[in-house]
């Protein structure tokens, strides 16, 4: 594994260097995702497969002003839902080949209101902030999966999951 630190805007990879690339909750926050979604597609291989996460905040249950919190605190230019990926790859040269929305429970946005609440905690209880973040991942991960489960819900999340590939 080489692993090489660079601006997605500006990849220095040629055309087809790679079978696969991934994303992580990254394209959310860059001011030309088409033009990062190209440069991918540029780097992947005829057949290439692009894995990558990104917020979407489509729950119905999500409030305007938490979105727009989340957007201004963490950076983020563009909440993705399935039609939004669809179009934004397909201009980049890529397909849509399946999505997934996860953190769709309503236990589980109850738990990420919580963990927003404790990044807006002032420095001075930071210790405090920390210790019950660990508690919010011991505890709240466990309720959170079993309430995924049982959520039925498959329109709409806190974050998306997508696959995509260059056309051969």
């Amino acid at each position: 594994i080489d692993y090489r630190r660079m601006d997605a805007e500006r990849m220095e990879f040629g055309e087809g260097a790679f079978d696969k690339a991934v994303s992580f909750c990254v394209i959310e926050h860059f001011e030309d995702d088409v033009l990062v979604l190209g440069n991918i597609a540029r780097a992947l291989r005829p057949g290439g497969r692009l894995v990558l996460s990104a917020d979407s905040l489509s729950n119905p249950e999500v409030r305007p002003a938490e979105r727009e919190a989340h957007r201004r605190r963490y950076a983020v230019r563009t909440f993705y839902t399935e039609e939004v990926l669809r179009e934004k790859l397909g201009r980049a040269g890529l397909e849509l080949v399946r999505t997934r929305y996860i953190l769709t429970a309503p236990l589980t946005l109850a738990l990420v209101r919580l963990s927003w609440k404790l990044d807006n905690l002032p420095r001075a209880v930071e210790p405090l902030a920390a210790a019950a973040k660990v508690a919010l991942g011991i505890f709240g991960r466990p309720a959170s999966a079993l309430a995924e489960r049982r959520s039925g819900r498959t329109d709409s999340g806190l974050t998306i999951l997508a696959v995509a590939r260059k056309p051969q």
